[in-house]
């Protein structure tokens, strides 16, 4: 029997050759990427500049408002004036009230357009009770609509029986 150290025994690990072939096709994956993203990088630089996309305004009548409004307020704003006018209601937290802004549009504004620029819409606010809201809303559209001369009041007839005509 011999002493001392073992002989080593040298086995093929097939674990290294797996990884190997892992390692080769991570980098082949990479240089798919880098190739992709020189790809993109070129179209964004070639595209027109006018088919960027830009941010999108909202029409001058609608207002970002984070309570929706009833259909029922809506049908009265319709009613008395026309689909173009817009709508905000904002609930008190301190009362059984809301506040109601009707944003008339600039066809049918009368305020200048250096007011326009100070205040960014022509704004026409209440602030109304939930008791009753409905008929408290059909008679501050009226108040709206009675503050226009008769020449606009005429114009916002036409458009609301012709809601289709430009």
């Amino acid at each position: 029997m011999q002493r001392g150290r073992p002989k080593k025994i040298i086995v093929e690990d097939k674990n290294d050759s797996l990884q190997k072939k892992e390692i080769d096709l991570l980098i082949e994956l990479a240089t798919i990427v880098k190739e992709l993203d020189k790809k993109i990088d070129k179209l964004i630089q070639t595209q027109p500049v006018s088919e960027k996309k830009t941010e999108e305004k909202l029409p001058e009548n609608e207002i970002i408002s984070n309570v929706p409004v009833p259909t029922e307020y809506r049908k009265i704003v319709d009613e008395v004036l026309n689909q173009k006018f817009g709508i905000k209601i904002e609930p008190l937290s301190d009362s059984p009230q809301f506040i109601m802004t009707v944003v008339v549009p600039s066809e049918y504004s009368p305020i200048t357009p250096e007011e326009k620029q100070m205040m960014g819409a022509d704004l026409r606010s209440a602030t109304l009770s939930y008791v009753d809201a409905l008929s408290k809303i059909r008679i501050w559209v009226e108040k709206i609509y009675k503050s226009f001369n008769p020449e606009m009041q005429s114009k916002i007839l036409f458009e609301r029986a012709n809601p289709y005509l430009k």
